[in-house]
């Protein structure tokens, strides 16, 4: 049986990972999202362990697909959000809603390695 605790940490972990997603995914750099080319590197699905502002951890899903669209998920069973992306010079541009991102990225072993302004590095692994 749940408690009203235990309800009201799971709603806190709901707000927490969609606020983290918001924070994520905001045109904080604006950059024109016309260029079309694709990395073939990074297609597939990625994952990694992120700990969120409020200090709970969880895991960020990034699937890239060949025609330039994606998703990424936050948490397990979490929400999926879609967008566009295209990735060139070191440089992912992700595009939703008319607004778009410019994320720094490289490659390191097997490992797809994201700057991001207010989470730092985030570290992807392949994921099966």
């Amino acid at each position: 049986m749940r408690t009203k605790f235990s309800d009201r940490d799971e709603t806190m972990n709901t707000r927490t990972r969609h606020a983290l997603a918001l924070i994520l995914l905001a045109g904080v750099i604006a950059a024109p999202a016309g260029c079309s080319k694709i990395d073939e590197r990074l297609i597939g699905k990625w994952e990694a362990e992120i700990k969120a502002p409020a200090g709970i951890r969880t895991v960020m899903m990034l699937e890239f697909k060949k025609n330039g669209s994606m998703r990424v998920r936050l948490g397990k069973g979490g929400p999926v959000l879609g967008m566009r992306y295209s990735a060139h010079d070191g440089t992912i541009t992700v595009t939703e809603r008319g607004a778009s991102q410019s994320i720094p990225y490289s490659f390191t072993d097997d490992r797809l390695v994201l700057s991001y302004p207010l989470l730092g590095e985030l570290n992807f692994k392949r994921a099966h």
